[in-house]
């Protein structure tokens, strides 16, 4: 090892978490609509329905044009992991908005500069 390098090591940990019942002040509500509000999700999604949704955003001139952070083979992993524990509800969408929910560069300790990939 060079002197001044070092190593990036991931521990990832995954675990369910509980689900907290409502708050007593909304029990009789909950109660009320009880049809609209079941105690447990589905495993599938609902099925097709003959109205289509579209929203049409408008176009914002000053936004961010940034690269998407790629990512290493560890967080490839976590992220496919973490996809695959949502009963399969995330779809492919190419919006030219987007946001990283894992790929957050870290800063190095030493150095307090965040590393190029390509490093």
């Amino acid at each position: 090892m060079q002197d001044g390098a070092f190593f990036e090591v991931y521990k990832i940990k995954i675990y369910l978490v509980a689900i907290k019942k409502a708050p007593s002040f909304l029990q009789p509500l909950l109660s009320d609509f009880s049809d609209v509000f079941p105690d447990r999700l589905p495993d599938k999604l609902p099925p097709e329905r003959s109205i289509k949704l579209e929203l049409h955003m408008k176009m914002i001139l000053n936004t961010k044009c940034k690269g998407t952070y790629r990512l290493s083979k560890i967080e490839q992993d976590a992220l496919e992991e973490f996809v695959k524990l949502r009963k399969g509800w995330i779809e492919v969408f190419n919006s030219p908005r987007v946001s990283s929910i894992f790929g957050v560069p870290k800063k190095f300790p030493a150095t307090n500069t965040i590393p190029k990939r390509s490093e």
